[in-house]
């Protein structure tokens, strides 16, 4: 269905709620919906952009001023993935009193947080900033084929589909201390550009579900984890906010909700995941950034997309009046700031044990 017929039925459907009560509420209503040719074209633009936060806004605003708009598989599908997208993003960035944060870790750096969830899941939360060069902290962030290259924990990675310049499902397995069997997620993943009104670039990710497809319209499809050796973790989302200050400096939050299917989750297990883990990933993406591998410059080069992610982070910084060269370096003062006292270290002994009984 095209925007002129979805016009069409929406003022069919102001017309038969019933007439306003003057003529200044008739004039005021014909005008907003002789606007929805344009309003319906820059939704989907917005959409195809993936500027899905400020869709979101944009459906929010039209919805509270106009009649409901009409039902058609395309606006179905910008409704479902701009809330999805909206939804994940306010669990990170408003506060919730009835569920306080218990602090993990507080440094000058980084802050790292957990909470418990009644159902075995458990949520983990960073906040730090990130001092290297944006796009290439960019790039380590969007090139997920190579992070087994980047985090010692990452235990192979299979794209199971691309479904978008800015979205893509993946596989990816994920190293366990014993004696708990390593674990994997299937997962969606995609990029919200929100650089025009919220000044940040949102990453989503969560479980694959049904009705995801890749771009030849195919239901993307997920194999069985082999049984045994690897548990299926569900991941009911994550998401990263990335914040440019400068050119060399990035605010970074992310946070994740996920069940990693364990019958007994020890409180110290979940304080060492938010304490070492996070806290040393979010060390590594950080110097990695500082020194990229020649397989991802040669990626950052050859792939379209980094043109217009490029484009689009020199246009944000240029209405800050911040120059933007993508090879500026990182004040030699701050190249080891971010957390540098995070290191790779298993769970204690103790903390282990306590999966096999012993308290």
């Amino acid at each position: 269905m095209h925007g002129g017929e979805e016009a069409d039925q929406l003022c069919h459907a102001g017309a038969i709620a019933g007439a306003p009560s003057s003529n200044s509420e008739t004039h005021g209503t014909a005008a907003l919906e002789s606007s929805l040719p344009a309003r319906l074209d820059h939704i989907r633009d917005l959409h195809a952009a993936s500027k899905l936060l400020q869709c979101h806004r944009v459906l929010t605003t039209t919805d509270h001023h106009l009649p409901p708009l009409p039902r058609s598989p395309s606006l179905s599908h910008i409704r479902r993935t701009c809330a999805e997208s909206a939804a994940f993003y306010a669990a990170l960035t408003d506060p919730d009193p009835a569920r306080p944060w218990t602090p993990a870790y507080a440094g000058p750096d980084a802050r790292v947080f957990h909470r418990g969830e009644e159902d075995g899941a458990c949520e983990l939360k960073v906040e730090g900033v990130v001092h290297a060069p944006v796009m290439a902290l960019m790039g380590m962030v969007y090139e997920v084929e190579l992070y087994g290259d980047v985090f010692g924990f990452v235990k192979g990675v299979e794209v199971l589909a691309e479904t978008g310049e800015m979205e893509k499902a993946v596989r990816v397995g994920f190293a366990a201390p014993w004696p708990l069997a390593g674990r994997e997620m299937a997962a969606f993943a995609y990029a919200v550009d929100d650089l025009d009104e919220g000044g940040a670039v949102v990453v989503v990710l969560r479980d694959v579900r049904e009705g995801d497809v890749g771009r030849d319209g195919a239901q993307v499809e997920v194999p069985e984890a082999e049984r045994g050796t690897v548990v299926r973790m569900e991941v009911r989302f994550a998401v990263m906010e990335l914040r440019p200050q400068s050119a060399t400096e990035t605010d970074l939050k992310m946070m994740i909700c996920v069940d990693p299917k364990l019958a007994f989750m020890p409180l110290a297990f979940v304080n060492w995941a938010a304490r070492s883990v996070f806290r040393f990933s979010l060390r590594i993406l950080e110097s990695k950034s500082q020194n990229l591998s020649d397989e991802h410059r040669k990626r950052m080069e050859s792939r379209p997309v980094y043109g217009h992610i490029r484009q689009r982070v020199r246009d944000f910084l240029a209405r800050q009046s911040i120059e933007f060269r993508e090879d500026e370096k990182v004040d030699p003062r701050h190249r080891s700031s971010f957390d540098s006292q995070a290191r790779a270290e298993a769970p204690s002994r103790s903390v282990m044990l306590k999966f096999l009984g012993f308290r």
